[in-house]
């Protein structure tokens, strides 16, 4: 009958290893919960449209919340004023961005008018 016998130098090393991937997870857990209890408690318009909505909209839900066409939310996604998901849905923190943002007003310059 044959003894097992213990490498206790690598059993030590596995553990060390083992034990530090243990305090990255912890610390990236720390991590995480710090920010969720940070965004939980802000006050931003982004943050308070993303729990009222969701963190995405389609466009044309999110044209109607911004009071503009799917045309004109289309080209404001294409200029990357507003960002979208890579499924295509609107971004609900951008969409916010750009409604507390003056620039909007910025964009839509006046029609000419012809006297004649």
């Amino acid at each position: 009958m044959e003894t097992a016998r213990i490498d206790f130098d690598e059993l030590q090393q596995q553990l060390s290893k083992a034990v530090q991937g243990i305090v990255e997870v912890t610390d990236a857990v720390g991590e995480i919960a710090s920010k969720i209890r940070s965004a939980k408690n802000s006050s931003s318009t982004g943050e308070q449209w993303a729990r009222t909505w969701g963190e995405t909209l389609p466009k044309k839900a999110t044209a109607k919340m911004l009071g503009v066409s799917v045309t004109y939310l289309n080209k404001l996604i294409s200029n990357g004023v507003i960002n979208v998901a890579p499924d295509g849905r609107v971004v609900v923190r951008s969409a916010a961005d750009w409604a507390n943002q003056n620039t909007h007003k910025e964009d839509t310059k006046p029609k000419k008018r012809w006297r004649v």
